[in-house]
C-alpha cells in the first residue's frame, strides 16, 4: 500500500491506495493560512501542523507514506524551518513542491484520466491556480498562480491568467470543482457556466450553519471558489468544465513510479 499525506491550504488529506484504487481517506481543515503573519507560520501553526499529520497517519501501517506540500507551504519564508520541525516531530519528510512541480504533477495526474488528445487541465486549490494547456497529450504551456479561492480578492486578479490558441475541453480538478459535483449530484463529470451560476445564487442565499453542514472542509471558500471556476471558464472560453478526480496526488505517485 501506498499513502500520500497532501498538505494545503484548505486540507490536510492523507490518502492511502492499494494498487492505485483509493481505499482510505481522511482529512483537516487547514490553519496554516490563519496562523501565518508576514509570511511566516507561527510556533502554534507548526505545532498544529505536526499534531494533525501525527493523528492522520496514527494507525496507519505497512504502508509507505510520502508527504508534499503545496503553496500554503512553499510561500512561507520560514518553509525550511517548517519542513525540519516536521521531520523532527513526526518522522516525515515532506517533499515542498514549487509551482512548476506541482503544475507537472497535476498534469500526470489529470492525463491518466483524461481521454482527449489535447484541452486544458485546471486545478484549484486555495493558494494556487495550475493553468496547463496539452496537444497530443503533452504539456504545451504550464503556470502556477497564487491566486487561490483563499488568496484571491477580486476576479479582476484572474487577468494576468496567460493561455495560448486552446483546443479542446477545460477539465478541472481540485476541491472546489468536487464540490460543485457534488452539489449538483450529477451523473456526468461536466459543469455548464449557467449551473454554476444557479448553485452560486442558492449558496449566496444560505446561512453560515447550512454551508458548514454541506460543506464542512469547504464553508468560508465555496463561493469565492465558484466564482473563480466561471471566470476560469471565460478566460478560456468555454461554457463546460469537465470535472476530474485525479490531481497532484496521483500526478506526484505516477512521478514516482517513473523514477
Amino acid at each position: 500500500m501506498t499513502g500520500i499525506l497532501d498538505i494545503g491550504s484548505n486540507t490536510i488529506r492523507l490518502v492511502v491506495y492499494e494498487n492505485w484504487k483509493k481505499i482510505k481517506e481522511r482529512s483537516f481543515r487547514s490553519d496554516i493560512i490563519k496562523n501565518t503573519y508576514n509570511n511566516i507560520l507561527s510556533e502554534i501553526g507548526i505545532d498544529n501542523l505536526c499534531d494533525y499529520i501525527n493523528l492522520l497517519v496514527s494507525d496507519i501501517e505497512n504502508t509507505a507514506i510520502y508527504a508534499i506540500a503545496t503553496a500554503a507551504v512553499r510561500t512561507l519564508s520560514n518553509k525550511d524551518e517548517v519542513k525540519e520541525k516536521i521531520l523532527n516531530k513526526t518522522g516525515i519528510e515532506i517533499d515542498i513542491l514549487s509551482g512548476e512541480e506541482e503544475a507537472e504533477c497535476v498534469f500526470l495526474g489529470m492525463i491518466n484520466e483524461i481521454k482527449e488528445n489535447s484541452g486544458i487541465c485546471v486545478d484549484l486549490g486555495g493558494g494556487s491556480i495550475e493553468c496547463i494547456e496539452f496537444e497530443e497529450r503533452r504539456i504545451t504551456f504550464s503556470k502556477s498562480y497564487p491566486l487561490g479561492c483563499k488568496k484571491i480578492k477580486s476576479e479582476k486578479e484572474l487577468d494576468c491568467i496567460e493561455k495560448g490558441e486552446v483546443l479542446g475541453n477545460l477539465y478541472m480538478a481540485g476541491g472546489t470543482a468536487k464540490a460543485a459535483y457534488k452539489i449538483l449530484r450529477k451523473a456526468e463529470n461536466v459543469i455548464s457556466t449557467e449551473e454554476i451560476e444557479d448553485i452560486l445564487v442558492i449558496l449566496k442565499e444560505l446561512p453560515e450553519e447550512t454551508l458548514k453542514k454541506m460543506l464542512p472542509d469547504r464553508y468560508d471558500t465555496i463561493i469565492t471558489g465558484l466564482m473563480i471556476m466561471k471566470k476560469l471558464a471565460q478566460i478560456y472560453g468555454k461554457k463546460e468544465i469537465y470535472i476530474v478526480k485525479n490531481g497532484v496526488r496521483e500526478g506526484y505517485l505516477i512521478k514516482k513510479e517513473m523514477m
